[in-house]
């Protein structure tokens, strides 16, 4: 009996844990919270990129924010309700945190696109600096910098018009029979800036950040030859806006005058680049550095040279400021809204030149004369804009801008002596542009719309056509033709076509990130972004026009 009861005792422990083995078998995975989870996260997704009103950024962070919430969810359910035995679960999660900490732990945010999109790259990647070949101001017994004006010069912002319309050029359309030519390349470091060329003769000047050093750079044209710099120990940095100076310098009678990051307003000689004088234009006008940084590219009207200031911070605060443009003597300080990223512009409406400014959240039109303002109207002040006010007529201006806000036309005019700013129609859905500006040719706009190659009727304040491949780029107008800086890097021309986007020749010009506007001088074509230059000579259909 006692050997029977033994045996008894010693079967049931055996049989205890088959039936607890049995029990944990017969619970199942929980799948149902993780595809409801999986089935809400691709709808909403979904919705968002099929909302016809969303921007490309705001699709981006509503995406980034489904995933992140998505993740969070299931790594919940993972952990404490998946019902998953305890160690493949533990494994499971180890896993997933391990590949996050990799990825944290190799790659970093080098940039966005103008959509928000991270551009990634290794954390041990160094970030080079611009090799200076000639470092300083140039000897002054060198022999003489050949600047003599041609009727083709670039000589600031824009063009020679600031209007992003090329004149006196039409360019060869078929670059499959005659290709541009590549004349130099330079790589300038990783976070050299967005500024664009000025060119005047043969010299082209740009401005670049290299390490803790903000530069101004004159090289020479048909070579890429460093013929001087000069620099200031300023570093403007943002997380999202990027690093280095963003505006252009203007060029006029010897003259080289910039705008830093940070406000620094400087007159060098075009010859040496020594520095003849300077302004710190934002804590003598009791302004603040906007949020990007500041993006104006100085005016040179008459015998003064404008550029806007920043934040209103004091009580001497002045949104326009005009110096001399000899001596650097204040002339006159007008406006009190805040700076917006655009640069000052002259135009004749209503019959009378005007000073045009889009500030933070007003477009205000000055008398060049003494500053004082003519018209004042509001314009939105949601989010940043580096649009440029473009007049359609003599009567008209077209305003543009992104994160919602689309194009406005407005009618300028006088009743008695009384400036009245009537809005003849707006279209949010029309030109949202976000980092560029747009050109009219015969009645109608093109631009870069939130990333998509757009052309709009003004009269009729209607969509002609819209084409995708281009992204937050930039367009000249050159004759019929638009020379289009896709964000890419590439070099697009399309017809100035109301009827359908007819892409005519493209040019792999840059390899990176590309906001910067192109040059075009003649022949001479100057792509550049915050990595390289480049300086292509592009065919021409006919010899170009001799002064």
């Amino acid at each position: 009996m006692p050997r029977e009861t033994t045996s008894n005792a010693s079967d049931a422990q055996p049989e205890s844990e088959r039936q607890r083995s049995l029990s944990a078998r017969g619970q199942r995975i929980r799948y149902r919270p993780m595809l409801l989870n999986a089935a809400l996260s691709v709808v909403t997704l979904v919705l968002f990129w099929t909302w016809p009103h969303l921007t490309g950024s705001t699709r981006v962070i509503a995406t980034a924010s489904v995933i992140g919430v998505s993740s969070v969810w299931f790594a919940i359910w993972l952990a404490f309700g998946s019902r998953i035995a305890r160690r493949p679960r533990c494994i499971l999660l180890a896993s997933l945190a391990a590949c996050v900490l990799l990825a944290v732990s190799l790659l970093r945010i080098r940039a966005y696109t103008g959509d928000l999109i991270p551009i990634l790259t290794w954390r041990w990647s160094t970030q080079s600096s611009f090799e200076q070949l000639v470092v300083g101001e140039r000897p002054t017994d060198d022999a003489p910098i050949d600047a003599t004006s041609s009727l083709h010069d670039s000589p600031g912002f824009l063009g020679r018009e600031r209007s992003a319309v090329i004149k006196d050029v039409r360019l060869f359309r078929d670059w499959s029979t005659r290709a541009p030519r590549l004349l130099w390349r330079r790589s300038i470091g990783e976070d050299a800036g967005f500024s664009s060329f000025a060119v005047v003769g043969q010299v082209a000047l740009t401005q670049q950040q290299s390490g803790d050093l903000e530069l101004v750079v004159c090289y020479d044209l048909p070579t890429g030859d460093v013929l001087w710099t000069h620099s200031d120990p300023i570093r403007f940095a943002s997380s999202i806006g990027g690093i280095g100076p963003r505006a252009t310098p203007s060029v006029d009678e010897g003259k080289v005058y910039t705008m830093g990051a940070t406000g620094v307003l400087n007159c060098l000689d075009l010859q040496t680049g020594s520095r003849l004088w300077t302004h710190d234009v934002l804590e003598e006008n009791d302004a603040e550095t906007l949020r990007w940084g500041i993006a104006v590219s100085p005016l040179i009207l008459d015998d003064k040279v404008l550029v806007t200031t920043g934040h209103d911070d004091g009580p001497e605060f002045a949104t326009l400021v005009a110096y001399d443009k000899r001596t650097g003597e204040v002339v006159w300080k007008a406006g009190h809204d805040a700076s917006g990223y655009s640069s000052p512009t002259i135009a004749t409406l209503g019959g009378q030149r005007q000073i045009l400014i889009v500030n933070h959240s007003s477009v205000t039109a000055h008398d060049p004369i003494d500053g004082s303002i003519l018209w004042e109207h509001p314009w939105s002040s949601v989010s940043s804009n580096t649009s440029q006010p473009v007049p359609v007529s003599d009567r008209q201006l077209l305003l543009t801008k992104g994160y919602g806000n689309g194009a406005q036309l407005w009618e300028i005019g006088k009743a008695g002596e009384t400036w009245r700013v009537n809005e003849l129609w707006h279209e949010p859905s029309l030109l949202r542009t976000k980092a560029t500006s747009v050109v009219v040719r015969d009645g109608h706009a093109y631009g870069l719309s939130d990333g998509l190659l757009e052309c709009v009727d003004i009269a009729a304040h209607a969509r002609r056509w819209k084409e995708r491949g281009f992204g937050h780029g930039q367009v000249l107008l050159v004759d019929d033709l638009l020379l289009v800086q896709a964000e890419s890097g590439d070099v697009v021309l399309v017809e100035a076509n109301p009827t359908r986007c007819v892409e005519v020749a493209r040019l792999a010009a840059l390899t990176s990130r590309t906001w910067n506007y192109p040059t075009l001088a003649g022949a001479f074509l100057l792509a550049r972004n915050e990595q390289e230059i480049a300086c292509f000579e592009l065919p021409l259909a006919t010899p170009a026009a001799k002064d």
